[in-house]
């Protein structure tokens, strides 16, 4: 439905990826442990909650069609000397 734009979410990164299209970002995770951090890789083993700022974010990025922005101001930001094709 929305063409080459897309948000995943990668349950066992514990991450967002934004995608536009050949171009993608990854994000922080909406979810958090009890003490506010996020179990990247899900190594603890902990329970994640819903951080709801967090998600309002996620959210509101999604429905200004801000991914293509955002994708563009992290790759700008960002010396990756592999490029994205070595995802």
């Amino acid at each position: 439905c929305a063409g080459p734009i897309g948000l995943y979410f990668l349950v066992k990164r514990c991450s967002l990826l934004y995608l536009y299209a050949n171009n993608g970002a990854f994000g922080q995770s909406p979810y958090l442990d009890v003490h506010g951090e996020v179990d990247v890789s899900m190594r603890r083993g902990r329970r994640q909650y819903l951080h709801h700022a967090r998600w309002e974010e996620v959210h509101k990025i999604w429905l200004n069609h801000g991914i293509p922005t955002l994708i563009a101001r992290r790759l700008e930001g960002t010396v990756d000397n592999g490029g994205w094709e070595t995802l």
